[in-house]
């Protein structure tokens, strides 16, 4: 599984994360805390195979009220306060730098990390938590993300869900969360396809297929600029236009032509240029994938996917509450957590999926 180890129990050492603390337990959940409501998935080994085999969804309080102490009684009544946590922290709050090797050179990516972060502290004298994410090779070219952050980043992200009492396994970029759950579930070898998951702040990208993950990013667009232009179009409060988005109750012809939609198109193509001038031998990317609470908008997957000449398909195989109406695609990021946590650093391999679960042989 693609992901970087931000988070071992003590982020504050300015070194390398990355000491197996609780992953690849038995069961694990991850959790997804947005603006309106916190979404979990629990994921499990069984008879050799890794299941999601529950979803939940709770909705939060406005203002952000209590949000401990109805999330700690939540995850306590279905039972799940035990389970080590992966939670995920936004692209726009960690630093990228893509790392690529030819065959010729005879240094090992953990040294060119180590490189790498030596040119970081000579900017700043703040303490810096980081790793390493292998990506999938090119041909010869070994390929690697080293992902950086500050622990401040990475306080918000972490007190609601340990101030509620859950211990937190592994702080994963939601990109690259998002990436693996649609791998285990919708991704097919050989067929690269933008995966898009549409927030309130911003848009995590992912580019990859079955077999690895290739390119990923994030930019500032989200459902709150949508919102703005409806809230102006209904004469409604942005907050009043954000809950009927997010309740699907907006077609995307009421808002395009737009800007805002324009921009947000716009800047999925500025994806797919950096990710073909960065790999010009590799298949086009072909498929786009849309997830996330923006993916309630009407009409957005299959417009964007037409300005940009792909395929849209809907995610496949993620687990859904009995009787929600939230869509599968949801649900992607807090999958994606979720095996982080019973994966480890393994690979996913040819799932089975069914309705309301994810059966994968386990790779040790």
């Amino acid at each position: 599984m693609n992901s970087a180890r931000l988070w071992s129990g003590d982020a504050r050492g300015g070194r390398r994360a990355g000491t197996q603390v609780m992953l690849g337990s038995r069961t694990a959940i991850g959790l997804d805390i947005g603006r309106h409501s916190a979404k979990v998935v629990r994921a499990e080994r069984r008879w050799g195979n890794i299941a999601l085999t529950r979803a939940d969804v709770l909705k939060l309080p406005p203002g952000g009220a209590e949000t401990v102490t109805i999330l700690r009684r939540w995850l306590e009544s279905l039972h799940l306060l035990a389970c080590p946590c992966v939670v995920g922290i936004s692209g726009r709050a960690v630093i990228l730098k893509f790392i690529e090797l030819p065959p010729d050179d005879p240094r090992t990516l953990r040294q060119v990390t180590d490189m790498e972060m030596r040119k970081f502290r000579e900017l700043t004298s703040e303490e810096l938590v980081f790793d390493t994410m292998p990506l999938r090779a090119e041909g010869k070219v070994r390929r690697a993300c080293l992902v950086v952050a500050r622990p401040e980043a990475l306080d918000p992200v972490l007190r609601t869900p340990t101030e509620a009492g859950l211990t937190i396994a592994d702080v994963t970029p939601v990109p690259v969360a998002l990436f693996n759950a649609l791998a285990a579930t919708s991704l097919e070898t050989g067929v690269p396809t933008l995966c898009v998951d549409l927030g309130y702040r911003g848009t995590e990208v992912a580019v990859g297929d079955r077999s690895g993950l290739h390119f990923l990013r994030q930019f500032e667009i989200g459902i709150a600029t949508f919102s703005e232009v409806l809230a102006r179009l209904r004469g409604i409060s942005v907050a009043q236009a954000e809950e009927q988005i997010s309740a699907g109750e907006v077609n995307l012809a009421e808002l395009s032509p737009s800007e805002a939609v324009d921009a947000w198109i716009a800047e999925l193509s500025a994806t797919l240029g950096l990710y073909r001038e960065r790999f010009p031998q590799a298949p086009d990317v072909q498929r786009l994938v849309l997830v996330g609470g923006g993916a309630t908008l009407a009409g957005l997957a299959a417009h964007a996917a037409e300005r940009l000449g792909l395929q849209a398909r809907e995610p496949r195989g993620l687990p859904v509450p009995q009787g929600s109406a939230l869509t599968p695609g949801q649900f992607a990021v807090a999958a994606g957590l979720a095996l982080r946590g019973v994966q480890g650093d393994t690979t996913p391999v040819s799932p089975t999926s069914t309705p309301t679960a994810i059966m994968m042989p386990m790779v040790e």
